[in-house]
This record gives C-alpha cells, structure tokens and sequence, in this order.
C-alpha cells in the first residue's frame, strides 16, 4: 500500500512539473510567424520632478500575444524645422522587456529647460534587434507651444504650459493706445497686452495700466508712444510703487470753472452775515448764538474741486467736516463763543 501511494504521489508531481514546464515554455517561446506590434508615441505632458521640467510622454505599444520587444529612444530639441537632425540625437533610453496582449503604455520623459521653450522636439523609436520577426521604427517631432497648448486645453493651471506661452506667444507692446469718453467717464484700451481701470476726478483722468503676463514692452515704460482716440496724448505716463499710469489733466472750459480754495472770514457775534463774490454767494447763520451754520453756493459756471481747500476764519477746515451737494457747501459748527446757561 505504501508502494502504491509512492507511485502515486511521483505520478502526479510529475503531472504537475511537466504542466508548469509547459506553461513556462509556452510564455518564452519566440512567435515563429511575423508578429504585428504597432507602435506610437503620444500622450505629452509637462510636469515638474526632481526639481525639474520634464517632457512626458508614452510610447504606446500594442499587439496580439504576450511577448518580449526590444527599442531604443533617442531625442533632440532643434530650432529649424525640417533640419537634417539625426546625427544629433541623444540616446534616451533601450527598452528590453515583457510586454502584454493588448495595449500597453510605457511611459519616459526628457528633461525641459527654458532654452528650449521655442524649440522642437524630434524623438525616433527604432529596433536595433534580428532576434525578432518583426521591424520597429518610429518618430514624431513636435513644437514645444503646441506640447504646451494642449496641456493648457486639458490644465488651464500647469505652470509650465503657462511659461512656455508667455514666453513664445509674446504681445510686443510698442504704445499705448485708449480711447476715453469724457462725457461718461470711460476708458477702453485700443491696443493688445494690457487692460485699463480709470478713476476721474473733477481735475484729473488716472488710467492703471495692467500689462498682460505675455506682454513685451518695446521700450521703457514711460518712453513708450501714447494715443488717446488716435490723437498723440496730452497726458503723460509714470510708475508707482510698481504700478503703471497714465496721467491727463481735465480740460476746463469757460462756462465750467473749477473753485479749488475758499478763504472766509465772518463775525460769529452776529446773528447772520453774507459774503458775495462773482463765484459764490457766502451765508453765516447764527440765531441762537450756539449752532453755527454757513453755507457756500457756487455760481452757475463754476463747481468745487474735489480737493477743495476751505478756510474759515485763518482756520483750515477738514472735508471730513462738511458736505457737498452739487453747488452747495454746507458746514455747521458750534458758536466758539458759545458758554452754556449757568
């Protein structure tokens, strides 16, 4: 009997080897017939590593059956498009290894710097073996922007994608060109690279210039050429604290002068008092010899500054302390002679 199980238990780890020798065998054995291996190299990408700027792509390769494939991958950034640019390349790496039934994705990447932002880049796959019965070669050169556009369709935010656009699709700016509606207080930028935000006053027009990340000043800043509604501008640029501005003084005319100081002197003893002059009329009321109020009214042709410069008195009044209402000014103060009931 125990013959019997002896045998049984050879019999059948042997079984067991010879299934596993089979299957092995069956895994390392070269295709006899040729085999259909398509090769292609897609998917960039752009990503940081190591502290670097790497050119990602796959080398996508697909077939029927399992089997072992050999490549080498070499590169070049080139300038020319269309240069003879093989007794350039640059080995990248040799690929020998298993690949499955199906598609397969084998991923690389070569190493990006700034200087090549505005290069192209050429990447040639090739088998170098007779082991096998089948050819590989392949290669594909491409634009560094169109690499850096399309990852920007697919990631508005990648930094790097960004950089190489500001860097190749640059707006030359060699002016700047606005037009501006006085009558609505509005301002619209005429040329390329740069945004406007206006503030006027009664006295002055201040136009921000906020320049585009892809903007190229031809010049220094405040040498550059100026245009307000086609016509050479009558205002002048200059730089604040890292800001750029666009500065013009507003044009008075005849019918629309502009008050930007008042002097008045008045005797609070009195219960009122008033104060004419060609443009304004001045009125200090006091019934009750506690509660001052004086009123300025401007006019017709004439309007306050909004810096307006008010004193009463050989006393300079804060703005903060009296209010505007189109063409009138009044300012209500306590009597300073006033002392209170005892």
């Amino acid at each position: 009997m125990k013959k019997f199980v002896g045998i049984l238990f050879i019999f059948t780890f042997s079984l067991i080897l010879f299934a596993c020798k089979k299957v092995d065998t069956e895994l390392l054995t070269v295709p006899t017939e040729k085999v259909n291996v398509n090769f292609s190299i897609a998917d960039f990408n752009l990503v940081n590593d190591e502290g670097k700027e790497w050119v990602s792509f796959n080398v996508i390769a697909e077939t029927s059956v399992q089997l072992n494939v050999e490549f080498d991958l070499s590169y070049v950034y080139y300038h020319e498009q269309g240069a003879y640019i093989d007794a350039s390349l640059t080995s990248l790496a040799s690929f020998d290894g298993r690949i499955n039934r199906g598609t397969n994705l084998l991923d690389f990447k070569i190493e990006l710097k700034e200087e090549n932002y505005d290069d192209y880049i050429y990447i040639k796959l090739e088998n170098n073996s007779d082991k096998y019965n089948y050819i590989i070669f392949k290669m594909v050169d491409k634009s560094l922007i169109s690499i850096a556009l399309d990852v920007l369709s697919k990631d508005a935010n990648n930094e790097i994608a960004k950089k190489i656009d500001d860097t190749i699709n640059t707006i030359d700016v060699s002016s700047i060109e606005m037009s501006i509606d006085y009558d609505n207080k509005k301002v619209q930028a005429l040329g390329a690279g740069y945004v406007l935000n206006a503030d006027f006053s009664d006295d002055y027009i201040i136009v921000e210039i906020v320049f585009s990340s892809k903007a190229h000043l031809t010049n220094d800043f405040d040498k550059l050429a100026i245009k307000v509604n086609n016509e050479s501008a009558k205002g002048n640029l200059y730089i604040d604290n890292n800001k750029y501005y666009y500065k013009e003084e507003v044009e008075k005319t005849n019918t629309d002068v502009i008050i930007n100081s008042i002097s008045l002197t008045f005797d609070y003893l009195k219960h009122s008092e008033e104060i004419k002059k060609a443009e304004y009329t001045a009125l200090m009321s006091n019934p009750e010899y506690n509660k001052i109020t004086i009123t300025i009214t401007l006019n017709s042709g004439y309007v306050f500054s909004s810096d307006l410069s008010l004193t009463i008195n050989d006393k300079n009044i804060d703005k903060s302390l009296y209010k505007i209402d189109n063409s009138v000014l009044t300012y209500i103060f306590d009597d300073p002679n006033w002392s209170g009931f005892y």
